[in-house]
């Protein structure tokens, strides 16, 4: 069986002028930096020739901590009882006994000896008021512990001899902070008088529930609201603050990724597993440059970065390429872009053919 000679060229010019639209993983490097030359100068993005003078520096822990250092301005004060907090008052009595009866009277005519007379749960108002047997309500709102018992004494000294109270909270709603997200137990801590720093509040409530790399700090004070990573907060410094009453804690996802597509063995968006990574780890989580298509002289990085977008390219065929891609930092919504080899295109021509001829010869060598 043979085949005519003209369908067959005529098969083949074809095939030859389909060559440059045949479908590849993605454009090649020339395609990259030249027919993009126009909206590279619309958009406003650069194209840059990565080495040691045009590096980004690297993520900076110190400044991600120093918005929220700055809060640290207003040092928490003694603690003061609010609305909804629940007082257990006690008072002490000598002599004349308001609250004790008396079991008999010494022959001196005067008992020196103290009474104790719990006054029980007393909750402060909306007004900060509280409820006193006998004496009414007086005002402790906005009070420390120690005025609040001296504003009970006032309030008994007539009524009683030598009165003397103790003002403990045994609810505790106005010294708190909220804490939820990723930790072991969200809620409500009570702050003592200890002053709990950041560091110990997130130690009180259980460890997160996901690695610190993964995780976001979001830290609300006075209606302003930073945000960190997790994994930069340490005990101790500047930015461990001290806790005042109203602060709110969040610990929140991180779900930060790249994308890289092109000439690699694996297509796919990558979730930052760590705090950091480089453009090195971040090819090699990819699977790599595709040894039948890529063309690793030609790994570009494309970032949105709020100084103006950019493409950085880095030649993976030298050696100064991988140390290069070794202290490339990469960050959240980066996209890595491996260019498709010049080469790979009269290939899959080849491949084109074969997948049309080879049944013909098959045929003809069986029916021989």
């Amino acid at each position: 069986m043979t085949i005519p000679a003209r369908p067959l060229l005529l098969v083949t010019a074809l095939l030859l002028g389909a060559c440059a639209t045949m479908p590849t993983a993605g454009p090649t490097a020339k395609e990259v930096l030249d027919e993009e030359a126009a909206a590279a100068a619309s958009i406003g993005y650069r194209i840059i020739d990565l080495d040691t003078a045009t590096m980004p520096p690297p993520p900076d822990r110190a400044a991600d901590l120093s918005s929220l250092a700055a809060l640290a301005a207003g040092q928490p004060g003694p603690q003061r009882i609010g609305q909804g907090d629940i007082l257990q008052v006690t008072l002490y009595e000598v002599g004349a006994a308001l609250f004790s009866r008396q079991e008999g009277i010494p022959a001196a005519g005067f008992d020196s000896s103290a009474k104790a007379r719990p006054l029980g749960a007393l909750e402060v108002a909306a007004d900060g008021t509280i409820p006193l047997p006998f004496a009414g309500e007086i005002k402790v709102g906005g009070l420390t512990q120690p005025e609040a018992a001296k504003e009970i004494e006032a309030a008994y000294r007539g009524l009683s001899q030598e009165p003397q109270a103790q003002v403990t909270i045994s609810r505790n709603l106005t010294n708190t902070v909220m804490i939820s997200g990723l930790v072991g137990r969200p809620g409500r801590l009570d702050l003592s008088a200890a002053a709990e720093t950041l560091s110990d509040a997130l130690a009180l409530t259980g460890a997160p529930t996901a690695p610190a790399e993964q995780v976001r700090l979001r830290f609300t004070r006075n209606n302003e609201t930073v945000e960190v990573p997790l994994s930069a907060l340490s005990s101790g410094s500047t930015a461990d603050l001290r806790l005042m009453q109203g602060d709110r804690i969040e610990l929140l996802p991180d779900r930060r990724s790249l994308t890289a597509f092109g000439g690699l063995n694996s297509v796919r968006e990558i979730p930052f597993e760590t705090e950091t990574v480089t453009l090195a780890e971040a090819v090699a989580r990819a699977g790599g440059p595709s040894e039948a298509i890529a063309d690793p002289s030609a790994v570009f990085v494309f970032r949105d970065d709020p100084a103006g977008p950019a493409i950085y390219r880095v030649d993976l065929l030298r050696p100064s390429g991988y140390f290069l891609a070794q202290r490339f930092f990469m960050r959240d919504k980066d996209l890595i872009y491996v260019a498709t080899a010049s080469a790979n295109r009269p290939s899959k021509l080849v491949d084109v053919i074969n997948r049309l001829f080879t049944p013909v010869f098959t045929i003809r060598e069986i029916t021989r």
